[in-house]
């Protein structure tokens, strides 16, 4: 017999001005259902439900470590051993158990990337005009490398730090070895004009 689990997501972003200190929320909750199935002896075991279930609230960036992520876990336990043992001690025969949760969740993004941004911008243009006179660039070689190429999936959605543009769903972007991901064309034009992350400063090894 398995257990099938239909989990409803509602997640409502929420955007931090760190400067400002104020608050946004979006008008419109993502909503999304997950389905997962797995045999019943998993709900015995809270350390494999959790492995099972991980990967889904990690990739929505709910926090694992939160005690309302573990008393979900402890709450889908009880409930899948109490429907278990109502059916076997019954002699009932199906192929499976289902049970079905709604999560409502808030995703809260803080953003101080404007100083990151313009200390990043004054830093490139320092170099630009004190290394040798001129521009320092990425190793275009190594730029074809480091660069990876990455599919925006549902709840990855953020905006690239060059043209302040959002990364949209479905999008094929670049993502750096340091992990900030940006537009292709924006990320390659950066690079051409230096071989610093616009971020968090990661360098790229320079002609």
């Amino acid at each position: 017999m398995n257990f099938q689990l239909s989990i409803d997501f509602v997640l409502v972003s929420v955007h931090h001005d760190c400067l400002a200190n104020i608050y946004t929320t979006t008008d419109d909750p993502l909503s999304l259902r997950q389905t997962f199935r797995f045999k019943l002896n998993i709900v015995e075991n809270e350390y494999q439900l959790h492995q099972i279930l991980f990967p889904m609230f990690t990739r929505l960036r709910i926090n694992t470590a939160s005690v309302g992520y573990h008393s979900f876990i402890h709450e889908i336990l009880q409930r899948g051993g109490r429907m278990s043992h109502w059916v076997l001690s019954r002699g009932i025969n199906c192929k499976a158990l289902h049970l079905r949760s709604v999560i409502q969740a808030s995703i809260m993004d803080h953003y101080n990337d404007g100083i990151l941004m313009g200390r990043a911008i004054a830093e490139s243009e320092s170099e630009f005009e004190n290394i040798n006179g001129g521009m320092v660039l990425a190793k275009e070689s190594l730029v074809k490398k480091m660069l990876k190429t990455v599919r925006i999936e549902v709840g990855d959605e953020e905006d690239c730090m060059i043209c302040l543009e959002e990364l949209e769903v479905g999008f094929d972007a670049l993502r750096m070895p340091c992990s900030h991901t940006f537009h292709g064309d924006c990320i390659e034009k950066w690079l051409r004009h230096g071989h610093c992350c616009p971020i968090c400063r990661f360098k790229i090894p320079a002609n």
